[in-house]
This record gives structure tokens, sequence and C-alpha cells, in this order.
């Protein structure tokens, strides 16, 4: 049960004005003495090392060069791999004043960010294009997503890999302009756990791309008794996967099946018009998407993040 004391405001040195939380990310690795929990609002970038920090101190949001700071998207690019399976992630921000990736410094005293240096650099770190969508998944042991938007309004895929001991690579293959129907137009992303599917939507019609082979189609998924659900005087207000961190996925039964299924949020309107579905998500392009699990009775739906039993 929430209580006043467990405000997040009691947790920062100075509070900013406006306080606005849009992300909070726990980066557990092996070493407890490298965790870390990183802070985003809409003004400021926070990091806290868990064990030795009490409070998010001073904000990071800058580059020690420059005069001004910037505000970031709001989601951290790290590792998707479970907490058992992080080894030192690196903690990649989105610019959205330079139109730019940066890294945050993860040292002990760390106090600002830097433009990455890569060994080998298929598109530069400043984009000049702006941010639409990132998420991090276990695609070839933890991969990035990175959605952009050129001065044209073309879409642009940009994949990050080898995401460990505080660095990363950039995965030549995933870097491409998106070409699947209406993609510009899409407002709601979301990219498999483990499949490269990336998924959109526009106009209320939820549409699958495979990024290996760029093969794209409309998602008709089958219900219960093998009808179409086509959200038919429903809004669908998010879709996404859940990256399970913590626990056992065979505990309960059937619990890390949540992984493989796309999330979708609607509403019908009012108090309890708001509906959740989980569809199955099969390996193969042309499999039959089915439904999972349903939710009714919500208000409307805008997230959902599973609770995770140990």
């Amino acid at each position: 049960t929430w209580e006043e004391a467990f405000d997040l405001k009691y947790e920062m040195g100075m509070l900013p004005e406006p306080f606005i939380p849009t992300c909070v990310t726990s980066i557990a690795p092996r070493d407890w003495s490298y965790t870390r929990n990183i802070l985003l609002t809409t003004t400021e970038v926070y990091c806290k090392n868990v064990g030795s920090g009490y409070i998010y101190e001073l904000p990071q949001n800058n580059i020690l060069e420059e005069e001004k700071t910037f505000k970031v998207a709001p989601v951290v690019i790290t590792s998707g791999e479970d907490i058992t399976s992080q080894w030192e992630p690196p903690v990649i921000l989105y610019d959205t004043d330079n139109n730019r990736f940066v890294q945050l410094d993860l040292t002990w005293n760390g106090t600002s960010c830097r433009i990455p240096t890569l060994k080998k650099e298929i598109w530069p770190m400043v984009t000049g294009k702006d941010f639409v969508y990132a998420t991090n998944t276990r695609q070839n042991y933890a991969s990035s997503f990175i959605i952009l938007r050129d001065n044209n309004n073309k879409l642009w895929l940009h994949g990050l890999g080898n995401i460990y001991q505080n660095s990363f690579a950039q995965l030549e293959k995933y870097y491409y302009q998106l070409d699947a129907p209406d993609i510009e137009r899409a407002k709601l992303f979301a990219v498999h756990t483990y499949y490269y599917f990336l998924f959109y939507v526009v106009d209320n019609q939820i549409y699958q791309f495979d990024m290996v082979t760029k093969e794209s189609r409309k998602l008709t998924p089958k219900d219960k008794d093998g009808n179409d659900i086509n959200f038919s005087g429903e809004e669908i207000t998010f879709i996404k996967f859940n990256l399970l961190q913590y626990g056992n996925r065979n505990d309960p039964n059937g619990y890390g099946q949540s992984e493989y299924c796309l999330i979708v949020g609607s509403t019908k309107g009012g108090e309890t018009g708001g509906m959740i579905r989980m569809l199955n998500i099969k390996e193969r392009m042309n499999d039959e998407v089915t439904l999972y699990k349903e939710y009714p009775g919500f208000a409307k739906p805008i997230d959902i993040v599973f609770r995770e039993r140990k």
C-alpha cells in the first residue's frame, strides 16, 4: 500500500521545479558496487549508486565541455537481460534538444554525460533526427532498438548490441529507413522481447513488421472462439512487451509465457471501458495470433507492468 512517506521527492537532494518523473530504471548487475538507479524527469537526469548513495543528488544532463543542460527522451537504453545476466551495462540516453545519443558517466563520482565514441561507427552519434521510440530486448544476448524521424518525416531504425562492460556497438544490419504501410503516421510501437518483430498502430489497426526480412502485415488476432478481434468501437491506447527481471519464469506455471505476448491496452470510454489483452506472438511471421488472456473493467489504460514473483 502506498504511503505519503514513500513519495519519490524524499529521495531527492534539491527538488527540481517542475518535478515530473518520466522513467525510473534499476541497473542491478552481479557487482553490487556497480548497481545504479536511473531517474529521468521532464527536465533532468539523475543517477544514484545503490551501494553507497541514499538520495539522487545533482542532475547529470550535461556534458562537461558545454555550458547548457539538455532534456532527454523518457527511456533508458541499456541491457535487456535480467538482473542475474547483466554485466556492467552502459546507460545510453537520447538528448532531444540536440538530437544525439549521450552516455551517462557511471563512475562513483560521475556528474555528467558524454557523446559515445565507438570503434566502428555506422551512423553518427549526433544524428540530427527527432526521437520517436526506443526499447530494450533480449534478442541476441540483449539488443536495443531506437526509431528516429528525419527532416523528411521518414522513420529510421537504429539497432544497438553488445551492451555490456559499459560499452555497446551499432548494429549495421538494423540501421535503415523503415518502409512499411503508413508507418510514418504511427504513434504507438513495440518490439518483441525475443523475436525480430516490430509492431505499430495506425488508425486503430496493429501492423507487424519483420526487421530481418522487412516484410509486413496487418495483424488480425483471434479470440478464444476463433473470431477476429478488430477493436471495433475501441481506441488502442498502448502496445508493449513486458520483460521480466526477477524470479522464476516457471513459477507459477506459464508465467514466462507473458514475455512472448504483445500486450494491447484499449478503451471504449467511461470509467470501466478499459481492456488489457495479451496476444500470443509466435516465431514465424505468418503464424496465427491468438488471445492469451484479457482483463476488462479498467479506466483508460496507459501502461502496465507485471508484479514479479521471486
